[in-house]
């Protein structure tokens, strides 16, 4: 029989044996944990905007006083932070602090610490919303006392660095920081700076508590405006005009449900229809993206909108027309219209709307910019508003005898070619001013006309006085007299000619193919 072990094996047994532990040589690997730049792509994350925001952070880190100063060791912790504060936006945009929080410690960032990770996350999560709040967190009662004081000074710097840029167009720097008395002191200079002055103040409540001096953000005035970089990406320039849109909307929307005033709603009208002409210039480039399923959804609910505004309209001509008596033909009651709005801001197809063009500002555009490159925004919008340009020269001149829908379409030629003027003046020079303003005219004095016949086809059913009725006549002929000439100024051979030499200035590009230079 062969031998098969010790005696004590062949005799004790099998739970009183003594065995030596086993040292066997562990395999496996560290575990690998993304670096800052692969995160934000997994994500996808806003660069542009984070990138701002990093810059601005580091400038008043640098900037503090030796009193306040944080430690060396926290400046990469700060700069970590700014460009992971919206990493959670794709994932919750309402709760986007809390998401990155959640992201950045299940996930690690290579070259943290665990501690420095918790740090990084504290800070993203009291980036937005109340601190106070945040501050009960599980995971920010985890820090020790030292260093909950430094996830919150942190936090406090990312606070200010990012309502600095709150409107996402980096259009707003800081130009000096330093401690003058007992106050810390910024000068901040851009287009953007008094918007978002006060967005940064708001958001500045954590900044005494964690320094413990208080901080006064004061915008530079400049004599000379500033232009944009013509040679920018067009997908690029259509980011930065869309996010401030995006934030009008919701801002006017939330005016023209809490305010009687006819002017909130079409306020509020205005800046959708402003957001779809960005949409629109830019079509080529965004063909995969969410953009064209947005524009449609924006049109529907403007479209739900603009009855509430055309009854408004037609009691603010009555009652010009009819005095207080006319009110009484067509009053809206203000509780009916209120509701109306808020049936419409409320619904489900709005909601989901606000929701998908947010990620398509702050998710799908930063990574079709990184995925593909786009041609520079100057002969790109250059381009497209020559075709318009020629597109509207080639319509027939507006008559009384023009059908409505020629008409209404004849309109919103001019309005779209109003608003790329507008909306892309710097990238096209100081003549495309001049040049919107005169589809402005064209556009207003159509839609004045448009206003008046609704009045006076209504007015006919309500059988309103014919000394009313012939006012309503003898201005809308005056209103065809205007836009007759302003179309001839805007639309004749001479002026469409003037026109697209002062917008070929701009290199044009030889071809578009698929929204690129061929």
């Amino acid at each position: 029989m062969p031998f098969l072990g010790s005696a004590a094996a062949c005799i004790l047994p099998a739970s009183q044996i003594r065995r030596k532990p086993v040292k066997v040589k562990s395999k496996a690997k560290r575990p690998y944990l993304p670096d800052i730049a692969e995160l934000c792509r997994r994500h996808g994350n806003e660069d542009a905007h984070t990138r701002h925001v990093a810059v601005a952070a580091l400038r008043i880190f640098d900037s503090l006083p030796q009193v306040i100063r944080l430690q060396a060791d926290a400046r990469p912790l700060l700069e970590c932070a700014a460009l992971l504060h919206d990493i959670g936006y794709a994932r919750d945009p309402d709760n986007h602090g809390a998401a990155g929080a959640h992201i950045i410690m299940r996930e690690g960032v290579s070259g943290l610490s665990r501690l420095q990770t918790r740090i990084v996350a504290s800070a993203v999560l009291l980036h937005q919303g109340a601190p106070a709040a945040r501050m009960r967190s599980r995971l920010f009662a985890s820090l020790s006392a030292p260093e909950r004081d430094t996830a919150s000074r942190i936090a406090a710097i990312l606070r200010v660095a990012d309502g600095l840029d709150h409107r996402h167009d980096q259009k707003t720097e800081i130009r000096s920081a330093s401690m003058k008395g007992t106050v810390f002191r910024v000068a901040v200079s851009g287009q953007s700076a008094s918007l978002n002055v006060p967005w940064a103040l708001a958001k500045s409540d954590l900044w005494e508590d964690a320094f413990g001096v208080p901080i006064a953000l004061e915008p530079c005035v400049e004599e000379n405006k500033e232009t944009r970089n013509r040679k920018e990406p067009a997908v690029s320039a259509a980011r930065r005009l869309l996010s401030p849109l995006l934030r009008d909307i919701k801002e006017k929307a939330r005016d023209a449900a809490q305010n009687d005033d006819p002017e909130h709603l079409h306020d509020l009208r205005g800046a959708i229809r402003r957001f779809r002409s960005v949409l629109g210039i830019a079509a080529p480039l965004l063909s995969d993206t969410s953009a064209r399923r947005v524009r449609k959804a924006l049109a529907r609910l403007n479209d739900s909108l603009g009855s509430i505004r055309d009854r408004d309209i037609l009691l603010l001509l009555r009652a010009r027309y009819l005095g207080r008596g006319g009110q009484k033909i067509h009053a809206q009651h203000p509780e009916a219209r209120r509701k109306a709005i808020l049936r419409i801001l409320s619904s489900e197809l709005w909601r989901r709307t606000v929701s998908l063009a947010s990620m398509l500002t702050r998710s799908e555009l930063p990574a079709l910019e990184a995925r593909s490159p786009s041609p520079p925004a100057g002969t790109f919008v250059a381009d497209r508003l020559a075709r318009l340009i020629k597109r509207i020269a080639r319509q027939p001149s507006p008559h009384p005898d023009m059908p409505p829908e020629d008409l209404h379409s004849l309109r919103k030629l001019c309005r779209r070619a109003r608003y790329w003027c507008e909306m892309f003046g710097d990238y096209l020079g100081s003549a495309a001013a001049r040049h919107g303003r005169r589809f402005r005219a064209v556009a207003e004095a159509l839609g004045s006309i448009r206003d008046i016949e609704m009045a006076m086809q209504k007015s006919k059913e309500a059988l309103i006085p014919q000394s009313a009725y012939r006012s309503m006549r003898t201005d809308r002929d005056r209103l065809w007299k205007t836009a007759r000439r302003e179309w001839k100024r805007l639309a004749g051979k001479a002026a469409a000619r003037r026109m697209l030499r002062d917008i070929r200035k701009q290199p044009r590009m030889s071809r578009l193919k698929n929204g690129r230079v061929a």
